[in-house]
């Protein structure tokens, strides 16, 4: 096997192994079409350490253009440019992640709240309209989904020493537990689960934006070796070498040009307004 494969094991203590080209990986094809390819690896079951540690690498590959990561399912989806990367050499990036990633041995708690209180719902609907009888079981349900909302009291009235919106909403369901009014409760713990949830997707889809905004840097360059070119990892390339960029391509590494000419857009390190050229002898930048 490779030195870059990573090892993974099922839910069952299956090792699970797929050919990628000439890289052997536990990265297993879920789903793939041109551009887009979707992965499965077990590491990434109920690990958000190890999908978030995925998911920075990707922000700054370029050909890297949208991804998504399912703990609970344990893939990855990934749409790139094939005029940049191929299959293998994600999958090779993503092993390199791995690599250098301390999967670790506990799983993430199930976040079951927002269903939880979604199945509230139409249990303290019945309970409150039409069948009393089930009012206990409808108010323990309810009391269990609004514990979210009582740490979240318990953080800013204890520890931050002050009031806030988490203090009034503990103040409407225990004022709710009281009058058995179990319907209008559910309804509010239903709202601030949702409201949970919406923050941390817009705080992610935050990050992955600003993040993006430093740009990305190829992982591969193609190098001139007894005059043929040849593809080889970033971190392989030596003092001396020749690389190849073409049009269009980003200026992978700071070097002199020894052939050709082009016009280059250095702005944003050189402050120029418009694309210098460049020629044989001119230093260039990466971009």
């Amino acid at each position: 096997m490779p030195p870059t494969a990573a090892w993974g094991r099922s839910g069952r203590g299956e090792v699970q192994l797929q050919r990628h080209d000439s890289h052997v990986s536990c990265w297993c094809v879920v789903r793939e079409r041109f551009g887009y390819v979707k992965l499965r690896h077990p590491s990434l079951h109920r690990r958000s350490e190890v999908a978030q540690a995925v998911e920075r690498e990707l922000m700054s590959v370029l050909g890297i253009e949208k991804y998504a990561t399912n703990t609970l399912l344990s893939t990855l989806a990934v749409d790139y440019d094939p005029r940049h990367l191929s299959r293998q050499q994600v999958v090779e990036i993503l092993d390199g992640v791995l690599a250098g990633t301390t999967v670790p041995k506990k799983l993430d708690k199930l976040d079951l709240s927002l269903a939880l209180c979604t199945a509230s719902l139409p249990l303290a609907a019945a309970a409150q309209f039409a069948f009393p009888p089930l009012l206990p079981v409808a108010a323990v349900l309810f009391a269990y989904t609004s514990i979210p909302t009582f740490q979240g009291a318990y953080e800013l009235t204890f520890k931050e020493k002050r009031l806030g919106c988490d203090t009034l909403d503990a103040i409407v369901v225990v004022g709710c537990l009281a009058t058995l009014q179990i319907f209008p409760g559910a309804v509010l713990c239903w709202c601030l689960a949702l409201g949970r949830t919406l923050v941390q997707r817009t705080e992610d889809r935050s990050k992955k934006m600003l993040l993006n905004v430093f740009g990305k840097q190829p992982r591969f360059v193609w190098v001139v070796q007894d005059g043929v070119e040849i593809q080889v990892p970033m971190q392989d390339l030596k003092q001396g070498d020749i690389i190849v960029v073409n049009t269009g391509d980003v200026m992978p590494v700071d070097g002199v040009v020894a052939e050709g000419f082009a016009m280059i857009d250095q702005h944003a390190l050189t402050g120029e307004s418009t694309p210098a050229e460049k020629g044989p002898g001119d230093r260039v930048f990466a971009s």
